[in-house]
């Protein structure tokens, strides 16, 4: 589907700001050589009138997230990020074993297991990819392995204190009808909390890695605080956080819901993207000359390995690997990766000859070279033992 109004506000006044030509879907990883590797446009626009930034064309959500290979819970870092953040939404919004929870994007998981462990038993998942629904399903926690519909809205209307919502706004083409199915499930003094990755850390890191069709939209907090409005849900509280290179955390609330007052902070951030300049030209002019930049300084790095008959693994095989590989153009110097996520093992890098390995091969390793940049410290702890050389891609 090729965009031709903004899917936040309908508005026509769409700009390019970035091209990354065609791209395989990276997170469809390729169980054969001989299968061929469709591609697809990665482009993104931006819209002046309620700031959001998204892609232009958007690939069948079947396609995408029918089976998933990104498991959540493999990542310890990760793990400690959801532990830390239930325990706070526990103790800010009262929360106790009557409470009423549900997590959209639920994965294996890994965002209701801490609320379980506190015994609060009524708790609901919602997965569309049928892998990872079936896992949260063994934990005893209801889950719907669907997208969030209204069929699931209109049996649990003023049902839930809390929903959640981890990296999916990213991911949702039709964030209206998310929201108000978010909206009819909420009770009166509910909340709603999402965290999606943050489009100003990304622009000003240079992290292009972390676009790709799963993607379809790039947040910022003014362009977050538009959509809300217009859907008469008013965010009360945001925060930065550091998960996925760079994350925001937006509270949202009600209208009519007077418990929750407007946090300081909020009003920071918004000041904070006015100074830089949200769609500025510049920004984005910039963002182009910061990824070449990196393409030469990794290459760069590279072929000194390569020269010097270094032997050169990857390590992590999220989708930001598959966008950096093939817009680099690298997949030739890396001999596998090595990733923790069995869902992966013996798969291929899409468009690319990269296999994908659960364990290191034999073979003396040279140089590690680290796509899961995000976990950078906790992959380097880990590994210790297998290099003393690890090259963190951003």
């Amino acid at each position: 589907m090729i965009l031709k109004k903004c899917r936040v506000c309908n508005s026509s006044k769409l700009i390019k700001v970035i091209d990354l030509k065609k791209q395989p879907l990276a997170n469809n990883l390729v169980a054969s050589l001989n299968k061929k590797t469709k591609l697809y446009p990665l482009k993104i626009f931006f819209c002046k009138n309620c700031k959001n930034s998204q892609l232009s064309e958007v690939v069948n959500n079947k396609i995408l997230f029918n089976n998933y290979y990104y498991k959540s819970s493999i990542s310890l870092t990760l793990k400690k990020h959801f532990i830390e953040s239930i325990n706070k939404y526990i103790r800010r919004f009262k929360l106790n074993k009557n409470s009423h929870i549900m997590d959209v994007g639920s994965n294996d998981g890994i965002g209701l297991l801490p609320f379980k462990k506190k015994n609060i038993k009524n708790l609901y998942g919602v997965e569309p990819a049928k892998n990872l629904s079936k896992i949260t399903r063994k934990l005893n926690i209801k889950t719907y392995n669907s997208f969030l519909n209204s069929k699931i809205a209109r049996k649990n209307i003023n049902k839930f204190d809390l929903i959640t919502a981890s990296n999916v706004f990213a991911h949702v083409n039709k964030i209206k009808s998310l929201t108000d199915n978010v909206a009819k499930m909420l009770k009166k003094n509910g909340i709603f909390i999402v965290e999606v990755q943050y489009l100003p850390r990304m622009l000003i890191d240079g992290s292009f890695d972390n676009i790709y069709h799963e993607h379809v939209n790039y947040w910022c907090l003014t362009s977050l605080e538009y959509f809300f409005k217009i859907n008469k849900l008013l965010i009360f509280d945001a925060e930065l956080i550091n998960t996925h290179g760079g994350s925001i955390r937006v509270y949202i609330k009600k209208k009519n819901n007077l418990d929750q007052p407007i946090r300081k902070r909020l009003k920071n951030i918004l000041i904070f993207e006015n100074k830089i300049g949200i769609g500025n030209k510049n920004l984005f002019k910039n963002f182009k000359k910061k990824i070449e930049d990196r393409k030469i300084k990794l290459k760069k790095k590279i072929h000194s390995l390569h020269n010097k008959n270094n032997y050169l693994v990857g390590y992590g095989a999220p989708a930001k690997a598959s966008t950096l590989i093939n817009f680099f153009n690298i997949s030739k110097y890396i001999y596998y990766i090595k990733d923790d996520n069995p869902l992966k093992n013996g798969k291929f890098i899409p468009n690319t000859n990269v296999e994908i390995l659960n364990k290191f091969k034999k073979n003396k390793i040279d140089a590690i070279l680290v796509f899961a940049w995000n976990y950078f410290d906790e992959i380097k702890k880990k590994n210790k033992k297998i290099t003393k050389k690890f090259i963190k891609v951003f």
